[in-house]
């Protein structure tokens, strides 16, 4: 027996080769008849094309992007060409220029397989709204789906997606048409109530058709409005958009509508003027509205610098003030900084924010004057000074228990001088004292109060001084004593009396007495 090998290659022929068949022993009565066959071996490798995936899907925009092999099976020795052939479009309307009627492709020995792709079947022929189609593929026996995927993509939507009409007035919805515009293209319009009522408030859309034409890329639709009596304020709906087509894509199907009241809201301060003190903590602000609305409304308060700084002499603080339903008037706080500065009054402003369907009226800004509460109060330091009348370097201090922002300056007045019969000349009527720019308090000596007049047994004297509301007590301590001097006396011994001259050398204020007294010459002869 003589074995075959299966070597799995497509030789593409009949094989063959001799066999022989030699006598091992002699025997001369066996004769072989005949001593050569030739043996014929036929090829069972017969190749079989099949695709590698029963189904491919390929965009239509690169078709190129999708390998397409094919597998025979068995190895080959020369190169062999198949044909691959199309067939089945689906849906049956689908044009036949969505691909070619074949290809081919070539297996090159010593492979099983080959490759391309579907450039040289699938086309892009940019009709739009055709959506996914299919073919099928066939070689020899083996057959695959191929679907199609649309890349001619087409979409509607509103824009914009919010719109504002006056009550009994109309607006125009305005819907666009986005990507391919080949075909026509149908949607529907309906509405659905918000706070808005239809029939009442608007005339209801109900599936109204809106036909986009080839090349026109723009439609509108009129909604109507109705008037009525009442202040309602800002009522709302909502219009939605479809494709009739499902294979139009709608990216903004909600369109929201904002029915004024023909009773138009404003907004305003209550007055263009507030004023606070600076130590009442908190300003009062109110908005007001001319009708009350039927949806709660809120609006942003703000405040700004002016005269007045924020964060310093007011809190800087977004407020809101909220209108519940039917109120007309909304009111909130902004805070005050007590700084024990005393400076001149100050302002700072507040306005509001806008909001749709509300008309801003007047005023539309307020000013805030801050009145300041730091006035200067001065006090002396001392409620009694004792000023020595020939040392007037004594300080005088007064507090005035705020600081400043710029110096100020004061007048301290003397009066009410004691005893009555004092020197005006004991004295000056006033004299100022400044307190500088950051402080409260001040200092200065008596010198441009008391006079050191040098009048004699004058005895202490007081005066009052006195600064705003404060006053304090001055005794001037004397330190004026008389002073005299005398000559010497020459006389005979007979001549009887002596007198001696005695001369006051500084002005008195009292009579005084002065003691003479005599000594004795050494001997006491005389």
């Amino acid at each position: 027996m003589i074995s075959i090998t299966n070597d799995t290659v497509y030789e593409q022929l009949v094989e063959e080769f001799i066999s022989n068949l030699v006598l091992v022993t002699d025997n001369a009565n066996v004769i072989v008849r005949p001593a050569r066959a030739t043996v014929m071996i036929f090829d069972d490798d017969i190749p079989a094309p099949v695709f590698e995936m029963t189904m491919y899907t390929v965009p239509e925009d690169d078709p190129g992007s999708v390998r397409l092999c094919v597998d025979i099976g068995v190895e080959i020795t020369e190169p062999i060409t198949y044909t691959i052939t199309t067939a089945q479009k689906n849906p049956p309307q689908a044009e036949d220029s969505d691909f070619t009627g074949g290809t081919t492709i070539t297996i090159a020995p010593p492979g099983t397989e080959s490759c391309t792709n579907f450039s040289d079947l699938v086309v892009n022929d940019n009709i739009g709204l055709e959506g996914n189609e299919a073919f099928t593929i066939l070689i020899d026996g083996s057959m695959a789906m191929v679907t199609i995927t649309e890349d001619d993509d087409v979409s509607i939507g509103f824009n914009p997606t919010a719109y504002m009409v006056l009550e009994g007035g109309s607006v125009d919805l305005i819907i666009e048409r986005m990507g391919d515009a080949e075909d026509p293209v149908v949607a529907t319009v309906l509405t659905r109530d918000g706070s808005a009522t239809a029939g009442e408030d608007y005339v209801r859309l109900d599936g109204v058709e809106v036909t986009f034409l080839p090349g026109e890329f723009t439609q509108t639709v009129t909604l109507n409005t109705m008037a009525d009596l009442p202040a309602e304020g800002d009522e709302d709906l909502v219009a939605t958009l479809s494709a009739v087509d499902a294979r139009v894509d709608v990216t903004q199907p909600n369109a929201t509508v904002v029915i004024t009241d023909d009773v138009v809201p404003t907004i305003s301060f209550s007055t263009s003027n507030y004023v606070v003190g600076e130590g009442d903590g908190t300003v009062e602000v109110c908005l007001q509205l001319n009708v009350p609305l039927v949806a709660d409304i809120d609006f942003t308060v703000t405040a700004a610098s002016g005269t007045a700084t924020a964060d310093e002499d007011f809190v800087d603080e977004e407020q809101r003030a909220v209108f519940p339903i039917g109120e007309t008037r909304a009111c909130i706080d902004f805070k005050i900084t007590d700084d024990r500065l005393q400076e001149n009054d100050e302002i700072f402003t507040v306005a509001f924010s806008s909001r749709p369907g509300i008309t801003t009226g007047d005023p539309a800004t307020a000013t805030v004057t801050i009145i300041d509460n730091d006035d200067p109060e001065p006090e002396f330091d001392q409620t009694m000074y004792t000023v020595p009348e020939n040392n007037r370097t004594l300080p005088l201090c007064i507090d005035i228990g705020v600081l400043v922002s710029e110096a100020m300056e004061f007048t301290i007045t003397a009066s009410n001088k004691n005893p009555p019969e004092a020197q005006e000349a004991d004295f000056n009527p006033s004299t100022t004292i400044t307190v500088p720019a950051g402080g409260s308090m001040a200092c200065i000596d008596f010198t441009g109060l008391v006079v050191d007049d040098n009048i004699a047994l004058e005895g202490d004297q007081s005066f009052t001084i006195s600064v705003g509301g404060s006053t304090s007590m001055v005794v001037i301590v004397d330190d004026d004593i008389p002073l005299i001097e005398s000559g010497d006396v020459t006389i005979n011994e007979d001549g009887g009396i002596a007198v001696v001259n005695v001369r006051l050398l500084n002005e008195i204020e009292n009579d005084f007495v002065l003691d003479y007294s005599t000594g004795e010459v050494p001997d006491g002869a005389d």
